[in-house]
């Protein structure tokens, strides 16, 4: 059997080209997923759990978003095989506002047996809001 680690570096190389459909095989059944930001202005924060919540948290974010990059940058490893973290660069298009966002976020991962247990992607959610046209602005500083 292949290394968690292996498995988790294909997962990102697939889904990197588009290959959403190996993700779901790598998930546990009770996989918790998470991403930052409120969910009454970024539909798909928060939390999700189970294969079909990943599948329901995949469908609402690519409903809002047209993600043109999605690349890991580098692939750090608490030295059991068993928790990583992920640096990504992201830039993605909202499909509504047409707003982009350019960040790069964090991926927490915990696997157990070639499955992932848990996810959890950590960004700056103020980057998202404003391209959907919410969030704090940039304005003139008054004197």
């Amino acid at each position: 059997m292949a290394n968690n680690e292996a498995i988790l570096r294909e997962v990102y190389r697939r889904f990197s080209a588009g290959d959403a459909e190996y993700l779901y095989t790598t998930l546990s059944d009770n996989v918790v997923w998470s991403s930052s930001g409120n969910r009454d202005i970024i539909p798909f924060a928060g939390e999700w759990r189970g294969v079909s919540g990943v599948r329901e948290f995949l469908t609402t974010s690519r409903r809002d978003w047209d993600v043109q990059k999605h690349e890991p940058l580098e692939f750090f490893s608490a030295g059991n095989d068993t928790r990583f973290a992920v640096r990504v660069a992201i830039e993605a298009v909202n499909l509504q506002t047409k707003g982009r966002v350019r960040l790069e976020k964090v991926d927490l991962v915990t696997m157990e047996g070639g499955k992932v247990t848990s996810y959890s992607e950590i960004f700056d959610s103020a980057l998202t809001e404003r391209a959907v046209g919410v969030g704090p602005f940039e304005r003139p500083m008054e004197l």
